[in-house]
């Protein structure tokens, strides 16, 4: 995924998930209970997440979609893969 710059932008696998759930369209809330953590946890990461990618106000939802279609993030992986992955909406 790259951020507003062209960047390349790595993302945690925490994040990479929730942009996999934002394509889906799904609330916090919806969220959370997909992932067994509170609405407000994954609010807080979003918000990190728009940050990282220099996005903010109240399209960064969408912006984050879109940019997810356009260029589906790199995932940081753990020592449990080869290292490489990727999620796709």
């Amino acid at each position: 995924m790259v951020d507003v710059d062209g960047n390349e932008v790595k993302l945690t696998r925490r994040q990479a998930e929730m942009v996999a759930l934002l394509c889906e369209g799904l609330t916090y809330k919806e969220m959370g209970t997909r992932l067994g953590i509170s609405w407000q946890t994954v609010r807080g990461t979003l918000h990190g997440l728009y940050a990282k990618l220099g996005l903010g106000g109240a399209n960064a939802r969408v912006m984050v979609v879109l940019m997810a279609y356009k260029n589906p993030p790199a995932v940081v992986l753990g020592d449990d893969v080869d290292g490489c992955g990727v999620i796709l909406c």
